[in-house]
């Protein structure tokens, strides 16, 4: 299902796709740089096509907003899903270290353990 409707305005389009409660995409048709670029940005959908319905690229994010879907699939971001950040600083042999930046020396951070 795709809905069409005749808008008197880039405002009244804008209110009608975003007072839905799906949004996986949104294709808009312009020749005005301007206008296609604010519709980019207030059109609330995972996805947006400007002039070219449905035009596909498998190395972009594909996702939806609201009740169409969640998160992202493929891109960067869909990746992002299955990644976890962490630090680790190891020392396998567990030397001894000369921790330079412990601005105190042992007997005063650690007072009757020596």
């Amino acid at each position: 299902m795709a809905p069409i409707c005749r808008v008197e305005s880039l405002d009244e389009a804008l209110k009608l796709s975003n007072d839905s409660r799906y949004g996986l995409g949104s294709t808009i048709y312009t020749t005005d740089l301007e206008e296609s670029m604010r519709a980019v940005h207030a059109l609330e959908a995972g996805m947006v096509w400007v002039n070219a319905p449905l035009l596909d690229n498998d190395a972009g994010p594909f996702g939806g907003r609201k009740q169409s879907g969640m998160g992202r699939q493929l891109g960067a971001e869909g990746l992002d899903t299955f990644r976890h950040s962490k630090f680790v600083m190891m020392d396998p042999a567990a030397s001894a270290q000369d921790f330079w930046w412990f601005p105190f020396r042992d007997e005063e951070a650690f007072p009757g353990t020596r």
